[in-house]
Parts: C-alpha cells; sequence; structure tokens
C-alpha cells in the first residue's frame, strides 16, 4: 500500500501555521508523515510546534531558505509520495485523498495535481474566490501550459518520491520561484494526472515572504517572481530542446470547470 509524507517548510509565520497543520491531520485520509523543517524561526513556531508534537516530526535547521528547507526533508523521506504543504494556506479535507486515489491507479504519471482557491480572512469573516487561470484544454502538453503561468501549484501537487529522485533537488540559489523552477522539470518526466477537485485553499495575506537574509514585503512579490521567473526560463531556453516549446495542435477550448468551497467558516 503507498504511503506519504507531507512536509511543510516554515520560517516566521506562528500565526498562520497551526491552521495549515490542523487541515492536514484532519485529512479524510492522512499522511503517514508530517515532516516540518523549521528554518530557524524567531518567532513562536516552537510554540505552535510543541502543541502537534506527538502527529508530527520536526527538523530544526538555521535559516537557509524553502530550498534548502525542502532537500532537507526530501533526504528524509521514504514515503511513495511527497506532498509539499505551504505553512500559510490550508488543504482541503479530502485534498490528498483525491490525489492519492488517482496517483494510485496511474503509475505512469510522474505526479498527479488539482485544483486550488484563493481565500481572505477580513474582520472574522472568511472569503474564497477563484484564480483567473487553470490551464488551456486545448494545448495538450502540461509542459507548455506549466511555462503560460503557474495553475499546479505546489500545495495541490502530490509528486513520486522517485520523481523527484530524477530530477534531483531544489535549486538553492533561488529564494523564489523554486516551485515553478522544479515543476518545468517534473513536467519533463512526462504527462501528469489532472484530478478535477480543489486541493487546498491558498491565503492572501500581507506578511512578508522569503528567508530572513533576502526578507521583502508584499509589495515587491511581483518584481520578485518576475526577476527569478526571468533566470528560471533563461536557463530553461539553453538547457532544452526547442522542439519542447512548440505548441501541440490546437484542439477546441472547453469552458472551464469551476468549483465551490466545501467550508466556509470563519478564521
Amino acid at each position: 500500500m503507498s504511503t506519504v509524507t507531507a512536509i511543510v517548510p516554515t520560517y516566521n509565520r506562528a500565526e498562520l501555521l497551526g491552521e495549515c497543520l490542523s487541515s492536514l491531520l484532519s485529512q479524510t485520509l492522512p499522511p503517514e508523515t508530517i515532516l516540518v523543517v523549521n528554518d530557524g524561526s524567531t518567532d513562536r513556531t516552537p510554540e505552535i510546534l510543541d502543541r502537534f508534537d506527538a502527529h508530527i516530526s520536526v527538523i530544526e535547521q538555521e535559516n537557509s531558505g524553502k530550498s534548502v528547507a525542502l532537500n532537507r526533508a526530501l533526504a528524509e523521506c521514504s514515503a511513495d509520495y511527497v506532498w509539499i504543504c505551504d505553512d500559510d494556506d490550508v488543504a482541503d479535507p479530502a485534498g490528498l485523498e483525491a490525489l492519492k486515489s488517482g496517483l494510485d491507479v496511474h503509475p505512469q504519471a510522474p505526479f498527479a495535481y488539482g485544483r486550488f482557491q484563493r481565500f481572505r480572512d477580513v474582520e472574522g469573516k472568511r472569503s474564497f474566490e477563484e484564480p483567473g487561470f487553470f490551464g488551456r484544454e486545448e494545448e495538450e502538453s502540461f509542459f507548455i501550459q506549466a511555462l503560460e503561468e503557474t495553475f499546479a501549484f505546489q500545495f495541490a501537487q502530490l509528486v513520486r518520491l522517485d520523481s523527484y529522485a530524477k530530477v534531483g533537488g531544489f535549486r538553492e540559489d533561488l529564494f523564489r520561484s523554486q516551485d515553478f523552477e522544479m515543476i518545468t522539470r517534473l513536467a519533463q518526466l512526462g504527462q501528469p494526472l489532472f484530478v478535477p477537485k480543489t486541493i487546498f485553499y491558498q491565503r492572501v495575506h500581507t506578511g512578508a515572504r522569503g528567508p530572513g537574509s533576502q526578507r521583502f514585503p508584499v509589495e515587491q512579490a511581483m518584481n520578485k517572481w518576475v526577476q527569478f521567473g526571468g533566470l528560471v526560463m533563461r536557463d530553461l531556453r539553453s538547457s532544452v530542446p526547442e522542439s519542447r516549446f512548440n505548441p501541440s495542435l490546437p484542439r477546441p477550448a472547453r469552458k472551464p470547470h469551476r468549483t465551490v468551497p466545501p467550508f466556509c467558516s470563519a478564521a
């Protein structure tokens, strides 16, 4: 029977981390292991982790950034599948079960991915919104779709540990867009499995981003994505055969399916 390790890298998100971990423990099919990498947090993160001590494993490291934290956790993994979860977001209760059920019966897929929705907490009320892009069904190549815009977010992916072994670790020279760079490598292993289910809810908030030495306010997030995304694209152009960038023959577009959040609880 296949097994899952959930990896949660975290840095100074004590006020949000608890809800993320609770959502992982509340899965209809919980992961066998939840591995949290505390990336040198200086806030109340240790106190939050202590509350979950009986249910999680923790790796402590000096602040080194998300890529280093993920590579450290992957080196400890022995499960069949890996679920990387952002510390400020929330898993849908049936998210992992949907991904795992699909990947179990599609052994040719290097990973599975599903949908996500965004949410905001304002004055004690939680509101949800659909992202503007879920990929183009008329384009058969997932690789090309992934280059156009990020829609298969990391928290919505369940990846075979063997797939990570084939493509190598996360690039530690990137403190932004490392997830985008990784999915361009995973996509070259073969066509992933799409699971038409909301897997997680992405929190919209104003907290700072990046590792301690490269911390920046949310207002700079777009500029950072453009900067590091550009570096990734430059490297792809020099390392991937030009034929991989050719679009598929067009197919008629279909109206994208939309989903409704299964929960609307207040924060």
